[in-house]
């Protein structure tokens, strides 16, 4: 089921009356919405609206919308949600009767947008826009789903004007979840009433123990079962059609992982040792932990002459090379391979694989903030063991510089590219509390400036510019920061088409 039309549901089950939807082995790609709404109305499991075996791929809004002021009585099982902007709408279920379990949610670090979530929980208004008003999140179960973003976050719309009543009777267990990043939107509103179990393993690299997961939950930054390198959202592939892409933008061959989504027993051990959990309360947490426990085999079925041909369809988005097509029932068994080869798209400011000439250069600069200010800051940043200068280079834009306000309202930053290099675009990462950001370069012993950053002050916002083809060795930022101690996690200086 394919529409290009970004309004409606690609299949849109009729709610509020009692009866019930089986569906099942469907392919919904490119739609806004994939599957809507649909609620028996009464708590009957006879009458249990059925969703499995589906693929929902590219879809624009909420791959599957479970918002419901009756009871819904929703089962989601067996389904892979690939690439999508939310991917499980429970926004929000008022009456209860959803279960989620035994489903994939991949958005991947090619064709993944950069911006998104996995859950939404809830609208934005505390009244849920609809009549009534609001009412609790209840009667959910999230359970044995493997659920991964590599671009962005976990959860978005709770509001923590409700607290502590924004959840009610609601079971999520035996999940692994991954985001890329867990400061941006939310992460999951555990300390708003979402019950977790501590059978559940959350991770990705900005993670914190105790802030974004209860303490006794498994949790890590360890980014290794999913992505041997931690990917964000300027590394994408060219467009889904090849042909629209110059020659000239796509950059040279490289290799990257295939995805595995089953974890080893090894590595969930070392996940409870690193937490500091009992061992022998968590020992047997693998053997239910995700869609595919360790040991088990997934199986997708194949629906449909359609799509049982895979590629030979007659049309669909391309899968990102990171998934093996068996995930999705497009081959006959796993392959063999672990890597694939791709060329990246080097065509937009916005987009790119191309390294930073900036990263692990040499960096000096005026200052940077110690003390009690420092200690307060790096109790956010374990991945950092001060506020040095050298963190705007180091190709982490969590990694923080930040500077005392006793400076008379200027900072400076020097770096030394090791050579003559050219480039035509500068950007800078999360650049909070400052007013401007000159950057200059060095032309014999005086220093120039090429452009001019206007800063919105308070906002932890990324900046990027053309700036005219430029050759220099020595480039330097001076900050005007006024009154603040400002941070600025990037500075990144490339060679664009």
């Amino acid at each position: 089921m394919y529409s290009s039309n970004l309004g409606g549901n690609a299949i849109g089950p009729g709610g509020g009356s009692v009866c019930a939807w089986k569906v099942r082995h469907c392919y919904i790609h490119d739609c806004f919405d994939g599957i809507g709404v649909a609620s028996t109305g009464v708590d009957d499991p006879t009458l249990n609206n059925e969703y499995s075996y589906n693929l929902l791929h590219n879809n624009a809004d909420d791959n599957i919308e479970f918002d419901s002021m009756v009871y819904a009585g929703v089962h989601v099982h067996h389904n892979v949600l690939l690439d999508g902007f939310c991917m499980l709408g429970l926004s929000p279920v008022q009456a209860g009767g959803v279960t989620i379990e035994n489903n994939i949610v991949y958005v991947s670090p090619e064709y993944g947008l950069p911006y998104g979530v996995i859950f939404k929980f809830s609208t934005p208004s505390s009244s849920a826009f609809w009549r009534g008003g609001f009412h609790p999140l209840t009667g959910m179960t999230i359970r044995n789903n493997t659920l991964i973003h590599t671009k962005c976050g976990v959860s978005w719309g709770a509001s923590p004007d409700q607290k502590p009543h924004y959840f009610k009777d609601n079971l999520v267990a035996n999940n692994i979840i991954y985001a890329r990043d867990w400061v941006s939107w939310q992460g999951l509103p555990w300390d708003l009433g979402l019950q977790m179990q501590k059978n559940n393993l959350c991770c990705g690299p900005t993670l914190v123990s105790g802030k974004d997961a209860p303490k006794d939950v498994l949790s890590t930054r360890n980014t290794a079962p999913f992505l041997s390198e931690d990917t964000h959202w300027w590394d994408v592939m060219a467009p889904t059609l090849p042909t629209l892409v110059d020659e000239r933008d796509l950059g040279e061959e490289k290799e990257i992982n295939r995805v595995n989504f089953i974890l080893s027993e090894d590595f969930v051990g070392t996940v409870i040792k690193d937490s500091g959990l009992p061992v022998a309360e968590y020992k047997d947490v693998h053997k239910n932990l995700g869609a595919i426990p360790a040991g088990t085999r997934w199986e997708f079925s194949r629906p449909g002459p359609r799509w049982a041909v895979g590629e030979s369809a007659l049309f669909h988005p391309p899968l990102p090379p990171s998934l093996d097509p068996w995930w999705v029932g497009f081959a006959d068994q796993p392959s063999t391979a672990r890597t694939v080869k791709i060329r990246p798209w080097l065509g937009s400011k916005f987009y790119r694989d191309v390294a930073s000439l900036a990263q692990g250069v040499k960096v000096t600069a005026s200052g940077y903030l110690t003390g009690t200010a420092a200690e307060g800051l790096l109790k956010w940043k374990p991945q950092q063991k001060d506020c040095g200068p050298g963190y705007v280079v180091d190709g982490d834009p969590e990694t923080t510089w930040a500077w005392n306000s006793d400076n008379g309202g200027t900072v400076w930053l020097e770096m030394d590219l090791g050579k003559v290099e050219a480039f035509n675009f500068v950007e800078l990462a999360k650049v909070h509390k400052c007013n401007t950001v000159d950057i200059a370069i060095k032309r014999g012993e005086k220093w120039e400036t090429i452009h001019t950053f206007d800063i919105d002050t308070y906002k932890a916002l990324t900046y990027g510019a053309a700036v005219p083809l430029t050759e220099a060795r020595y480039v330097r930022i001076v900050v005007k920061t006024g009154k603040h101690s400002g941070l600025l996690s990037e500075i990144r200086i490339f060679r664009t088409r």
